[in-house]
């Protein structure tokens, strides 16, 4: 599912990093929604409502006009916070990370799902839709970000998909050693008891290149986690790559582990692979996120 706010205010093809505010009207909330999904919505009290849109993508467009000559542009994103009241909807938008503006005269030529009509893209309302944002955009209007190395002169190197988690933590590992498999079980399973999504590129069995989906799950993760276990040199690239991109980066090797001397210096966490090992491990991880993420509050 995902929600569409359609506001008076246009921000221009660069919207602020930190996203913006706006007030709709109470009785354009759920205005356009399919009637059965509404009446289910309209059954939740307020803050089971709030808490259902904040969950939810958001298309987030000005209003617009079908044969406006002055460009406008939609953004997709998230709300980062979200109060309805009495009278009014008022809401905090931030757009996902990478991705492009979208012309809003690309949603006028999608009238055949949006069903909006003529006037639809130029009152202000809040829907929700049951389709998934980027399954029915599709590519060629959320656009893939393509980025290259910071640097000079440098080739794009990577096809970086949209974002799809509100929190992603990504871990790195070397795969192919069987003995790691519950040490990223139980970080996935912990991470997933507080609502932070956990991936790592061979959870993803899309046909893209493999670099394409290492360098996608690190430019979106607000958190890299890189096991150096086997002193693999594939998890040492992700780890440059991580701190190329200012990522947040918490190092874990096993006990036993002897580390490059160029990676001593980062606090790498050592741990048994024991089940109260993983537990300490934990915790220690969780502290890190906590110290350095906006991911959780603090302890």
């Amino acid at each position: 599912m995902f929600t569409i706010v359609v506001d008076a205010a246009g921000v221009g093809e660069q919207i602020p990093a930190n996203g913006f505010h706006g007030t709709i009207g109470r009785d354009r909330l759920l205005e356009g929604t399919d009637s059965r999904l509404r009446a289910r919505l309209n059954a939740l009290d307020e803050e089971d409502l709030e808490r259902y849109l904040v969950a939810c993508p958001v298309l987030w467009s000005p209003e617009h006009m079908r044969d406006d000559t002055n460009e406008a542009f939609a953004y997709v994103g998230r709300f980062d916070r979200l109060r309805v009241a009495e009278r009014e909807v008022r809401y905090t938008f931030k757009p996902y990370e990478g991705l492009a503006a979208i012309p809003v005269q690309r949603l006028h030529e999608m009238d055949d799902f949006f069903h909006f009509g003529e006037w639809g893209w130029h009152r202000t309302k809040i829907v929700v839709m049951e389709d998934d944002v980027f399954d029915a955009l599709g590519p060629d209007v959320i656009a893939s970000r393509v980025v290259a190395v910071p640097g000079h002169d440098f080739p794009e190197l990577f096809k970086i998909e949209p974002k799809r988690h509100e929190k992603l933590v990504c871990v790195m590992m070397p795969y192919t050693l069987v003995r790691l498999e519950p040490v990223y079980a139980k970080i996935d399973r912990e991470l997933a008891r507080i609502g932070i999504d956990c991936e790592r590129a061979d959870t993803d069995l899309s046909a893209r290149r493999i670099i394409d989906k290492v360098a996608t799950l690190i430019y979106n993760a607000d958190a890299v986690v890189c096991d150096f276990t086997g002193t693999n040199p594939n998890v040492f690239y992700e780890a440059g790559l991580a701190h190329a991109w200012s990522k947040r980066t918490i190092f874990i090797a096993e006990r036993g582990t002897v580390l490059p001397f160029d990676t001593r210096d980062e606090a790498t966490i050592l741990y048994d692979n024991t089940n109260l090992g993983l537990k300490e491990l934990w915790y220690r991880i969780l502290d890190r996120l906590r110290a350095q993420t906006d991911l959780l509050p603090p302890a």
